[in-house]
Order: structure tokens, then C-alpha cells, then sequence
């Protein structure tokens, strides 16, 4: 029998799981967002880098209540420690939220709800290809 499957298993922690699962992730999320904004979309590292810090905030906030968690999630501080670890100024960092508000990934201080994970002890993701018949 021919096995069919194949798993990476990753240790990772919780901050860099957020950029690891996007990266894995980001050419289907590329097709889904080109389908909503109708138009190509390029999630180039930075910019995911971005969003997986702020997954990787609202995660860590998770236990607050949902107002609180987004104003802590989007608070000066939490954008200063963003800048730092991505290398950027304060400029860069409001242009990429503000691309990421276009591409539909944030809606105003929010995460778009369809892109909101909470990892708990771990997290599995998979892809099924399923073949249809050649025409």
C-alpha cells in the first residue's frame, strides 16, 4: 500500500508559530484575498511578519475582554515592540496596517474575524488534495 500522507511535525513557541503558520499558509491566502479585493495580492514578508504579530498580540490578550484586548492589541506600546522585532519606523508600521485594513485582513482596530486563530497547545493544519479525472 502506498502511504499518501506526509506530516512535518515543528517545534515552535507561540510568537514565531503565527509567521510560520502564515508563511505555510500564504499562497492560499493570497488566492482568497485576490478573489475578495479583486485585484493580485503579494504578501511580501514584511507584511506578514505585521499580521503575524498582531495575531501573535491578540492571542496573547485573549483572556481580556474583546474591547480592552483590541485597544491593548493596537496601543502604542504593543506597536513599539512590533517595529523593533520587524526593523521598521512608525511610518512603515501605519502604512502596512493600512495596507492590511485594504486587503480586508484588518477591519479598523480589528482582525478580520475569518483570520482570527487561537493556538492552544498546539495546532494542526492540513491539505487535502483531492484529484478529479483528466478531461
Amino acid at each position: 500500500m502506498v502511504n499518501n500522507n506526509e506530516i512535518f511535525q515543528m517545534a515552535t513557541n507561540p510568537k514565531r508559530f503565527f509567521i510560520e503558520y502564515l508563511s505555510l499558509k500564504k499562497p492560499v491566502l493570497e488566492v482568497m484575498l485576490e478573489m475578495v479585493n479583486k485585484k493580485k495580492i503579494n504578501l511580501h514578508p514584511k507584511l506578514l511578519h505585521i499580521f503575524a504579530l498582531i495575531l501573535y498580540y491578540n492571542n496573547l490578550y485573549k483572556d481580556l475582554p474583546e474591547d480592552q484586548r483590541w485597544k491593548k492589541v493596537f496601543d502604542h506600546d504593543t506597536k513599539m515592540q512590533m517595529m523593533n522585532e520587524v526593523g521598521i519606523n512608525e511610518g512603515h508600521l501605519n502604512t502596512y496596517i493600512s495596507i492590511l485594513r485594504n486587503m480586508h485582513l484588518l477591519t479598523g482596530k480589528q482582525i478580520s474575524s475569518p483570520f482570527i486563530l487561537y493556538p492552544e497547545s498546539g495546532f494542526e493544519l492540513t491539505f487535502k488534495f483531492n484529484f478529479e479525472k483528466d478531461e
